[in-house]
């Protein structure tokens, strides 16, 4: 998995960082040498201390996706029968030991229907009582389960000082006679280090259950007095679909899947990306090598996946790009259009951008994505409408907002293949009252008209 995740582009940043160190090293040797030129070597020395911090960055992911992602298969199910279906396997299980475990259910909680990977809550339930079993010295002693209504929280790091609340359920596993009072709201700890002790087999139960726990977005705590009692708290979002992004779990997200190449013979592909490129105005082949670097790797992440309109999804940010061309001719906002998506729907990272490419690409881009990107966990957070448009109304650079009204742009000139008329009219809707103002602060008068003109005409279709 780390070596599927690392990737070659991976392998060759890292060769390049050490490249780079090399240099400093070297110029450091010639000023010992010689009288003081700091000024001179002041930039390599940034530089690579950029390089290491953000490779350092990139590794993290790298580690924590491979040892840490996983795919869900989500399902609803009511509590009661998530709950039924994992005492039946644990007593299956542990015939031999008999397990006293006593459920107790919050008033009209277990009727409550949740979404979630059901399988993976039932191992999640397991490993926690078997971790009890195996920790105790008294097997026989009674385990306790309470389950009732909670909250999780989510810090937003796209904006600033403030958090994410949604409805959750929270699962209590004690051996104690009293149940633990509910903190509402737990702040999520999905960040944290599953490997945060040596693995024995007693300690391998709670790594499994802390990694199903991470995958569904939730709250996990362990307390324990000497060998007698303990305390498990594990807390899940209720639904699933508020905070896990349906991106999460593409194809092409797991790091068990080999990525697919992104279908170049398609009709008309050629002729889109020549247009692209004709529209830069470039013919240096050292202006166009980090242009032809981006359309790689975007053929390359987002490989075999379709737009609605049957075409590969790699064209949409190459004619977004295109587009971007007629608003400015800045290269990072150029290029951060190319990749505008990766992050979104692949399993590319922040860092992973900022080493290939630069630190502004990467910014433009964390701008634009619809998510909430968390500075060492693989897995990103689902923002509300309004949430993605809070965002985009703190961005500084302009280059967010360019990129951002040229994706809005071509979604709206193929909005027909959207099958939904309700959906299309929620896209037109927030095109007016949103992008076509964005537009006009811009400047790019022509833009607002043709966003206005396109909404407006979805906006009188009949349902």
């Amino acid at each position: 998995r780390f070596a599927k995740s690392l990737d070659l582009e991976g392998i060759q940043e890292l060769e390049n960082t050490a490249k780079a160190n090399q240099k400093l090293v070297d110029h450091l040797a010639e000023l010992v040498k010689r009288v003081p030129l700091q000024e001179e070597y002041e930039k390599d020395i940034l530089d690579v201390k950029n390089r290491l911090n953000t490779t350092a960055q990139y590794l993290n992911q790298v580690v924590h996706r491979a040892t840490t992602y996983m795919q869900l298969n989500l399902s609803k199910v009511t509590i009661q029968e998530m709950i039924k279906q994992s005492l039946m396997q644990l007593y299956f299980n542990d015939l031999a030991k008999e397990p006293n475990v006593i459920v107790r259910f919050a008033r009209e909680i277990e009727l409550k229907v949740i979404q979630a990977d059901v399988e993976k809550m039932k191992e999640l339930f397991l490993h926690a009582i078997s971790y009890i079993l195996r920790e105790l010295s008294d097997t026989k002693r009674r385990i306790l389960v309470s389950i009732e209504e909670s909250k999780l929280a989510y810090n937003l790091n796209s904006l600033a000082g403030k958090t994410k609340e949604i409805p959750a359920i929270r699962i209590c596993i004690t051996t104690r006679s009293k149940i633990p009072a509910n903190e509402q709201p737990y702040m999520s700890n999905m960040e944290n280090s599953i490997f945060d002790a040596p693995i024995t087999e007693s300690i391998l139960h709670l790594f499994l259950a802390k990694r199903i726990l991470q995958a569904h977005y939730g709250y996990m705590s362990i307390a324990t007095t000497g060998h007698d009692e303990m305390t498990q708290i594990y807390v899940i979002p209720k639904d699933m679909r508020d905070i896990r992004p349906k991106e999460m779990d593409l194809y092409q997200i797991d790091p068990d899947n080999m990525l697919e190449q992104s279908d170049e013979t398609y009709p008309g592909a050629k002729k889109q990306e020549e247009e692209f490129l004709a529209s830069l105005q470039l013919t240096a082949p050292e202006e166009l090598s980090l242009v032809h670097k981006a359309l790689r790797f975007i053929k390359k992440y987002h490989g075999p996946v379709k737009r609605k309109s049957g075409e590969p999804f790699y064209l949409h940010p190459v004619m977004v790009a295109k587009i971007v061309t007629t608003f400015t001719k800045n290269e990072d906002v150029i290029i951060a259009a190319l990749l505008h998506d990766v992050v979104e729907d692949t399993a590319v990272h922040l860092s992973q951008i900022k080493l290939m490419f630069n630190e502004h690409v990467s910014k433009i881009v964390d701008g634009v994505t619809h998510l909430d990107s968390l500075s060492k966990a693989v897995y990103r957070l689902q923002l509300e409408d309004y949430e993605n448009l809070n965002q985009l109304l703190d961005a500084e650079d302009k280059g967010v907002l360019y990129v951002k009204l040229a994706d809005r742009m071509h979604n709206m000139r193929t909005i027909q293949f959207h099958a939904s008329i309700a959906k299309q009219k929620k896209i037109a809707g927030e095109s007016l009252s949103f992008f076509v103002p964005v537009a006009k602060y811009l400047g790019l008068d022509s833009v607002a008209a043709e966003l206005k003109a396109i909404s407006s005409e979805v906006m009188a279709k009949p349902e």
